[in-house]
């Protein structure tokens, strides 16, 4: 079979799939270890009858609604691959806006300088490895509850040569954190009800961590407990920032009204969307 028959065969089998000719694309670059882009160069070659076994399985895989971030086992995040899998919520575009706005912060208010952050349930460590690397003086402790994910974070960081500014945690948001307050507290937290579940698309409920997606009390729970403990681990004048979802601003605005906290700003995603409140502790 050559590159091109398999392509057509691929497309042919994800025709159910609205984005059928760029997964196929996407699947069988990855079994032949090479870019979407030369496998039109390599158009007329043939694979190998392991590499036709591969793309099989890959369809196959997909044909069941497995997300291709899992399949290939990485997600493009801010420009940079990061390794995934089923342990970890694929990163996903939206939580780039929370990159932006700290990096902002940081070049209005502390460049040049020494910051440090706290990511609380850092997954596959997208947001604290993306932050090393763009401020090389920040120095980073990222937790999360699962064991897999701080593997799976620590991986990133060696990919993307920040391991060393960052400290990993396991911990319940700040349930094992040393006693230190930092510069900036960010976290991308569970914000999903349960009861949106059956607006969600197939393949994330099938197949992605539900204790990464779901937060009872319509989603607020964990706002609850990241607000509630901030004045013990947040440095004075500083700030918040935390990815929301897209009807939940007021809510969240709602629960800082019990602490002292000001200079609330609510950021829209490139949809529109609210998408990241941040805030400053006083």
């Amino acid at each position: 079979m050559l590159v091109r028959e398999a392509l057509a065969w691929g497309i042919l089998e994800l025709e159910d799939f609205t984005s059928k000719q760029l997964e196929a694309r996407i699947l069988l670059a990855s079994v032949l270890k090479t870019t979407q882009e030369d496998l039109l160069i390599r158009y007329n070659e043939p694979i190998s009858q392991e590499e036709e076994s591969a793309f099989y399985q890959y369809l196959k895989r997909r044909k069941a609604l497995e997300p291709i971030a899992y399949i290939v086992g990485k997600k493009e995040f801010y420009g940079r691959d990061f390794i995934v899998n089923k342990q970890v919520l694929i990163p996903r575009p939206e939580t780039e806006l929370i990159i932006d706005r700290v990096v902002l912060e940081y070049q209005e208010n502390f460049a040049g300088k020494e910051v440090t952050i706290l990511d609380l349930g850092t997954g596959s460590g997208a947001i604290a490895v993306t932050l090393a690397t763009l401020i090389p003086q920040a120095k980073i402790v990222a937790t999360d509850i699962s064991d897999e994910a701080l593997a799976l974070a620590a991986e990133n960081a060696k990919l993307h040569g920040s391991i060393a500014q960052i400290q990993f945690i396991k911990s319940d948001w700040y349930s094992n954190l040393p006693g230190k307050k930092f510069d900036f507290i960010i976290s991308n937290p569970p914000y999903i009800s349960p009861d949106n579940k059956i607006y969600m698309a197939q393949e994330t409920i099938l197949y992605e961590p539900e204790h990464a997606l779901f937060a009872v009390e319509n989603g607020l729970i964990n706002y609850r407990k990241i607000i509630f403990g901030l004045n013990n681990f947040l440095k004075n004048e500083n700030k918040v920032f935390l990815e929301i979802g897209f009807n939940q601003a007021e809510d969240v605005i709602n629960i800082l009204k019990e602490y002292p906290f000001t200079e609330i700003v609510i950021s829209k995603d490139l949809s529109g969307h609210d998408r990241v409140i941040e805030f400053k502790f006083i």
